[in-house]
């Protein structure tokens, strides 16, 4: 099966680029933490208003969505083994690719907060809906929460990807992509999943867990759409 062949392939790349991809997943989770944990930490001592501290988490966190657009470069031409990695090309990702890593970002984000607010929402005295049904309610949140996470594993990877990166089209992509591949897309989540977890348990090996993500989601985006590149130049070749 294409899925879990790939996956091993994206491991032994993760092996194979270890020392480079260890230090660059842990610039981006420091990018993301290294400031947001403490202001979060003092407004919620200081009992600010949540929308308060939810700007500051998002906005002291966009450090990390910077550093991680060069992680995803990284990621993007190990999978296609277009170039060497070294500091210079990691650098250089950041530059071009910063901006569609800063705006999946935000909206894959928002996109969790949504989720996350109704969950809570549906499971207090709150809720408008009698008490029988708001463990309905709760179940079709949770299953969006699911889809919402194969549409964010692929987003960035479809911006980078596409010639005219556009968030709103690599959101339809994404979701067409979770649409048309649900068990694909199950087991790369789940690998995820399995895998992040493992490497909690070594807190050496946590950084990794950026770069997985990233070589998981590129190389998904490479089995699904590697047929359609084949069909398309057999087609270009025959005019």
């Amino acid at each position: 099966m294409p899925a879990f062949r790939m996956m091993l392939l994206a491991l032994k790349r993760l092996y194979e680029e270890l020392f480079h991809l260890l230090l660059m997943g842990l610039l981006t989770i420091l990018g993301y933490l290294l400031l947001s944990i403490p202001a979060v930490w003092l407004l919620l001592s200081l009992q600010a208003p949540w929308p308060l501290i939810a700007l500051a988490g998002l906005l002291l966190s966009l450090p990390g969505a910077i550093a991680n657009a060069g992680l995803w470069g990284v990621a993007q031409a190990i999978v296609k083994e277009t170039t060497s990695i070294s500091w210079p090309f990691y650098w250089k990702a950041i530059k071009s690719q910063w901006k569609l890593s800063v705006s999946s970002y935000v909206l894959i984000l928002a996109g969790y907060l949504l989720i996350l607010s109704n969950l809570l929402f549906y499971n207090t005295t709150l809720s408008p809906l009698p008490p029988h049904l708001n463990p309905w309610a709760i179940g079709i949140w949770a299953g969006l929460g699911v889809l919402w996470s194969g549409i964010a594993f692929y987003l960035l990877a479809f911006q980078m990807e596409l010639e005219e990166p556009k968030l709103l089209l690599a959101l339809r992509n994404s979701f067409l992509m979770v649409l048309l591949h649900p068990i694909e897309v199950f087991i790369w989540l789940v690998t995820f999943a399995v895998c992040s977890v493992l490497m909690v348990f070594l807190p050496l090996l946590i950084a990794l867990i950026p770069p997985l993500a990233a070589i998981l989601s590129f190389g998904a985006l490479q089995v699904f759409l590697e047929p359609i590149r084949e069909k398309q130049q057999s087609a270009t070749d025959k005019e």
